[in-house]
């Protein structure tokens, strides 16, 4: 069954696929940008800004979840809760770059 993102806010980078490899392998680095997709990239760059503002980790609930839309305008919605579940805090932020959604 598919859950709507307004019901449940995944996790940062839910479903995301992400390689690594050296950087200096400027071979490697350049097969490998052909397989990044900018879409995600750009709407992963805001969760993980967003992710780092709040200096998550694993002990507290923390979600964020971010789309394009077609004027190329980047909506990040973003939750924080207590671990208890009494205090949960939903944004919803849009603009045009990510790391700036992110930190907002």
């Amino acid at each position: 069954e598919y859950i709507d993102e307004t019901i449940c806010v995944p996790a940062v980078g839910q479903g995301s696929l992400a390689i690594e490899c050296r950087e200096n392998d400027s071979e490697i680095r350049e097969l490998l940008n052909r397989l990044n997709d900018e879409l995600t990239y750009t709407t992963v760059e805001a969760e993980r800004a967003f992710l780092h503002k709040m200096e998550g980790g694993c002990q507290v609930p923390i979600a964020g979840f971010a789309t394009m839309n077609e004027q190329n305008e980047i909506s990040l919605t973003a939750l924080v809760a207590k671990p208890d579940g009494t205090t949960i805090l939903k944004e919803t932020v849009v603009g045009s770059n990510p790391i700036e959604i992110g930190e907002e």
